[in-house]
C-alpha cells in the first residue's frame, strides 16, 4: 500500500484555509483517494492542547512567554505525530491546516528567535507539499476572544514572517483574496500532480 500524502495549508488566520482544506479533502475523497482533514494545534490532546487553548482564548492564565508557548505548540505536534505517521503509513492522505511553519511564523511575530523555533521543530515529519495562502484577512471570520486574531499588528508581523518562510522553504503562493472557486482551482493545480 502506498504511503499517504501529507499536505499543509499555511497562512494567517481568517483567509479561508478551513474552507479550502475541506474542499480539497472532499475532492480527493470523491476521486477515490482516502483523505482526512486535520487542524493544528490539537486542542483535545492533554496536557498541551487545553493549555494552548487557554493561552489563546482565556488571556494566558499561566503567564506563558511567547517562547514557552511555542514549546507547548511544538510538543503538541510531537504528541500527535505517532497518529499522523500511522495514518500516512496506512495510505490515508492528510490535509492539515497549519503546522511547523505556523509555529515558526507566529513565534517570529512575537519576537522568538527563528533559529530556535526551527531547531525545536526539526524532528517533525516534513509535508509532501506545503502551500502558503496569502492576502488580506476576511474580517467577518475574526473570533472575538482569540488573542491573535484581535491583534492586527501581531497578525501583520505574522503575515510578513510567513512570506519570509515562503522564501526559505520554497512554498508555492496562492492569492487567498480571489473567488473561492479560483483559490480551489489554484490549490488543485499544485496538489493533483501528487496523485
Amino acid at each position: 500500500m502506498a504511503r499517504g500524502k501529507f499536505i499543509v495549508l499555511y497562512g494567517i488566520n481568517n483567509l479561508g484555509k478551513t474552507t479550502q482544506a475541506k474542499k480539497l479533502n472532499e475532492k480527493l475523497n470523491q476521486s477515490g483517494q482516502t483523505c482526512e482533514h486535520i487542524k493544528y494545534p490539537m486542542y483535545a490532546l492533554e496536557p498541551t492542547g487545553p493549555i494552548i487553548n487557554e493561552y489563546l482564548r482565556q488571556d494566558n492564565p499561566y503567564g506563558l512567554s511567547a517562547r514557552e508557548a511555542q514549546i507547548f505548540y511544538t510538543f503538541n505536534r510531537f504528541h500527535y505525530q505517532p497518529e499522523l505517521q500511522k495514518k500516512l503509513d496506512s495510505g490515508i492522505n492528510i490535509i492539515a491546516e497549519d503546522y511547523i511553519g505556523t509555529g515558526i511564523a507566529w513565534g517570529m511575530a512575537k519576537g522568538v528567535d527563528k533559529a530556535f523555533l526551527q531547531r525545536i521543530n526539526q524532528e517533525l515529519l516534513i509535508p509532501d507539499l506545503a502551500i502558503l495562502m496569502d492576502g488580506e484577512r476576511f474580517v467577518s471570520g475574526i473570533e472575538k476572544y482569540h488573542g491573535h486574531e484581535n491583534d492586527n499588528d501581531l497578525t501583520n508581523r505574522a503575515r510578513e514572517a510567513h512570506l519570509e518562510l515562503k522564501e526559505d522553504y520554497h512554498w508555492p503562493l496562492i492569492n487567498a483574496n480571489q473567488e473561492i472557486e479560483q483559490v480551489e482551482s489554484d490549490i488543485w493545480k499544485l496538489v493533483s500532480p501528487l496523485f
